[in-house]
C-alpha cells in the first residue's frame, strides 16, 4: 500500500485526508501512511462539502482517501489533490483496489524522526470553528502507552472500542494502544445500534476487552446484560466529550 500511495504522488509531509469507516482499508492506510511520512488527516464519513472544503483548505490537503459513497461530497470541493476512492470504481478517482499489484518490499526514502509529524485533527468545533492539532509519531503511537495500561491491554486480548473514525479515541484505542499491547482490534459494524447483537458478537468473538461512551452504556443497562455469558473483563467508559476530531 505504501509504494502504491508513493506512485500515486504521495511524499514525506504530504498531508492526506483519511475519510473511512470502520474497514481494513483505514488500517491499511495508516500503516502506509506511517511508513512514507505522510501526515493523516482523519475525518468522519458524516462531513459535508462544506467541512470538506475547510479541512482541504486549512489542513492543506494534497491526497484524499474516501469510500466510493462519499465521493459525491468532494466535487464541489476545489483544490489540487489525489482522489483516491476505496469500494467501487469512480470516474476521475483512483481505485485503491490498483494497490493489490504493487511491488510488497518496501524502502523508505529516508529516516522518520520521533518530532516529525504524524496526525493532523480538526477538534469538534462545538463552541467555535474547529481548530487543528498536530500529533507526531511520539505523541500518539508511543505517547498512548499510557491508554494501554489505563485499559489494561495485554498480549492476548481481544479489544472492542466502540468509536468513529475521525475522533481522536479511535486512533488511541482502536490503533496505537491494542497495537502496542499485541491485542487483536475487534470492529462490529451496525446500522442501528442493537445491544442484544452486540453482545451475540462479544461472546461468539471471544471479547475481552470493552470501551465505549456513555450513551452505549446506557443502553446497554437498559438491555439484558445476563444474554453475555461472558462478559470482557477489562471495561471503560471515556467521559470526555471534548476530544478532538
Amino acid at each position: 500500500m505504501a509504494n502504491w500511495l508513493r506512485a500515486q504522488g504521495v511524499r514525506r509531509g504530504d498531508r492526506l485526508i483519511l475519510m473511512l469507516g470502520n474497514q481494513v482499508e483505514l488500517w491499511e492506510t495508516i500503516l502506509a501512511s506511517i511508513k512514507l511520512g505522510a501526515v493523516v488527516i482523519p475525518a468522519t464519513t458524516l462531513l459535508g462539502p462544506a467541512d470538506l472544503v475547510d479541512r482541504v483548505e486549512r489542513g492543506q490537503a494534497r491526497h484524499v482517501v474516501a469510500r466510493s459513497a462519499d465521493a459525491g461530497k468532494f466535487d464541489d470541493v476545489p483544490g489540487d489533490y489525489t482522489r483516491i476512492a476505496v469500494g467501487e470504481p469512480v470516474e476521475g478517482w483512483a481505485a485503491y483496489a490498483d494497490a493489490d499489484d504493487a511491488e510488497a518490499a518496501f524502502t523508505p526514502d529516508g529516516a522518520t524522526n520521533a518530532a516529525d509529524p504524524l496526525l493532523l485533527y480538526f477538534t469538534s468545533g462545538t463552541t467555535a470553528k474547529p481548530k487543528l492539532v498536530q500529533h507526531t509519531h511520539v505523541s500518539y503511537p508511543a505517547g498512548h502507552l499510557s491508554t494501554m495500561y489505563w485499559i489494561g491491554l495485554e498480549p492476548g486480548d481481544v479489544h472492542l472500542n466502540i468509536s468513529s473514525p475521525g475522533w481522536a479515541k479511535h486512533a488511541w484505542s482502536n490503533v496505537f494502544a491494542p497495537w502496542n499491547a499485541e491485542a487483536t482490534v475487534f470492529l462490529y459494524n451496525y446500522t442501528r445500534f442493537d445491544a442484544g447483537a452486540l453482545m451475540t458478537q462479544m461472546d461468539r468473538c471471544g471479547v475481552t476487552s470493552f470501551c465505549a461512551p456513555p450513551t452505549v452504556w446506557r443502553m446497554l443497562i437498559q438491555a439484558d446484560l445476563t444474554a453475555l455469558a461472558t462478559p470482557p473483563t477489562k471495561v471503560v467508559a471515556p467521559v470526555s466529550r471534548s476530544t478532538p476530531r
